[in-house]
């Protein structure tokens, strides 16, 4: 581990930068995807654009949320994840006009009790400001 009297090695600093590279390529990727997606989905009103649409949007979320922890630790990945669940959720849903709570219908996620799932979003939101707060005062 490195410290600021003994730096991190070279060697696994480059290691640690190409893994980000990586992550950083399949995320502009598939963000190019998702939203040619979107644009199908749109012109086809086909729905089977839209369930690709949810998983690619899913995976791009997963990714961002891992080059988090690996660049900047659990912490930072707690709040990259709430910002990529409930609060992504709440600007989709405010973009459109929806209801900031709105659930949606499309998703495996959307078709589970609408209740439930916010109550999972307030849930990992309360775990993540425990989790720093005690992590840092402690």
């Amino acid at each position: 581990m490195a410290t600021p009297d003994k730096p991190e090695p070279v060697v696994k600093q480059e290691k640690h930068e190409a893994k980000s590279a990586i992550l950083i390529t399949a995320i502009l990727l598939l963000t190019a995807l998702w939203n040619g997606l979107v644009i199908k989905w749109y012109n086809t009103k086909d729905q089977k654009y839209s369930k690709w649409w949810h998983c690619v949007g899913f995976v791009i979320r997963g990714l961002i949320v891992l080059l988090t922890l690996l660049t900047l630790g659990v912490d930072w990945m707690l709040i990259a994840g709430f910002c990529c669940w409930p609060v992504y959720d709440i600007i989709i849903n405010l973009a459109n006009g929806w209801k900031w709570y709105y659930g949606g219908n499309t998703s495996v996620i959307d078709k589970l009790d609408n209740t439930l799932v916010w109550v999972a979003k307030g849930l990992y939101t309360l775990g993540t400001i425990l989790f720093i707060l005690l992590h840092h005062i402690l």
